[in-house]
């Protein structure tokens, strides 16, 4: 309180400054930022990392990507025994060590909000730890690999053959990175055929990720046994890619039970492990984002080929009303009113209304 109080008046030059100082632990460090805008300390933020190396080394490094994409403001303020000639030249602006008065003052309050922010979330942060880069630690010690920091996982979807598509997630640090999933409509395989479905998906996934440069997943994951395993790495193998396959087999009761490889070794999973539930829910998500397409495609056409034989419904109407009604049943369940506000005339409304009437008969 008496820093914030003193701040009101020394800070009165109304500059931007970010002040940043940090609490190290055993194998963690806390980082917080303070924020003062115009002056004034606005908010703060404070984040808990696992600690490589010297502390010191880690901060630093902590900072270089903190201000890789972001607007630097008027001045930035560090703690003593920080070496910032690097940061410097890099940031291509001087950094403030102060030694005393309200800015030393506001460097204390950083590091005694880390070192509370350390205590209050460390047993937090490790439990979140082992289940996510812990869990893939020990499948990089497994399969003797580093720890896949990102892993590519793959499953098909069809009816009796019927609308195939395949999706791809994407799991970085053992989390889901939902921006770089992907959906699959499959184009030269007809009916229920994983294994051609799953060659043709991967081709196109890693061409594309060749010839655009995109980033390399550290490990494949399939959902499947070995025969998904061998469809990966014939595909991997014609485009000259190295990259770790694994496959997921399930049990009788269609639960996960093991890991095999593409040198066909075989690894059982303890069901209590860390491991065991970051490929179980890796698993779950394909097998989610893949149906949900799968179901998303199927009502798409279902909602066409009706519509199709409507007299009057053209390409155009279709599409105004998928996305204003969303599904077929919504356009049945709609007014005669909800239908001439999505654009419909009355000779549509007739003619649609007549051909739901035949669909109930």
């Amino acid at each position: 309180e008496k820093t914030l109080e003193k701040q009101q008046v020394i800070f009165a030059d109304m500059k931007d400054r970010d002040i940043l100082s940090y609490y190290a632990y055993d194998d963690y460090m806390a980082v917080t930022t303070l924020f003062m805008r115009q002056g004034k300390i606005t908010f703060s933020e404070s984040q808990l990392h696992p600690l490589q190396g010297m502390v010191e080394e880690a901060f630093l490094s902590y900072l270089g990507q903190y201000y890789q994409n972001k607007p630097l403001p008027q001045e930035i303020l560090l703690p003593e025994g920080i070496e910032v000639g690097f940061l410097e030249e890099w940031l291509g602006k001087k950094i403030i060590i102060p030694k005393k008065g309200a800015k030393k003052a506001l460097i204390t309050m950083a590091t005694e909000n880390a070192q509370i922010h350390l205590q209050n979330n460390l047993d937090k942060f490790l439990k979140k730890h082992d289940k996510t880069i812990g869990a893939t630690e020990e499948l990089g010690r497994l399969l003797g690999i580093e720890a896949p920091r990102r892993i590519d996982t793959f499953d098909n979807s069809n009816t009796m053959g019927k609308n195939p598509v395949s999706a791809m997630v994407v799991f970085i640090n053992g989390l889901p990175s939902k921006k770089d999933y992907r959906k699959y409509i499959v184009k030269t395989v007809e009916g229920a055929d994983d294994y051609h479905t799953m060659q043709e998906v991967l081709y196109r996934r890693y061409q594309r990720m060749l010839m655009e440069q995109t980033d390399r997943p550290d490990l494949i994951v399939m959902d499947g046994g070995i025969h998904q395993v061998n469809a990966a790495k014939e595909i991997l193998n014609s485009l000259y890619l190295d990259i770790p396959i694994i496959g997921l087999k399930k049990d009788d009761k269609h639960r996960t039970e093991s890991i095999v490889t593409s040198d066909h070794r075989e690894f059982e999973l303890d069901k209590h492990s860390n491991l065991f539930f970051l490929l179980s829910k890796i698993q779950e998500e394909v097998h989610r984002f893949a149906i949900t397409f799968h179901r998303s495609k199927q009502s798409k056409d279902l909602f066409a080929s009706m519509l199709d034989a409507v007299p009057g419904i053209g390409k155009q109407t279709r599409q105004r009303l998928l996305m204003r009604f969303k599904t077929l049943e919504g356009i049945k369940n709609a007014s005669f009113e909800e239908w001439k506000e999505a654009g419909l005339n009355k000779n549509q409304i007739e003619a649609l209304s007549i051909a739901f009437q035949k669909s109930n008969g």
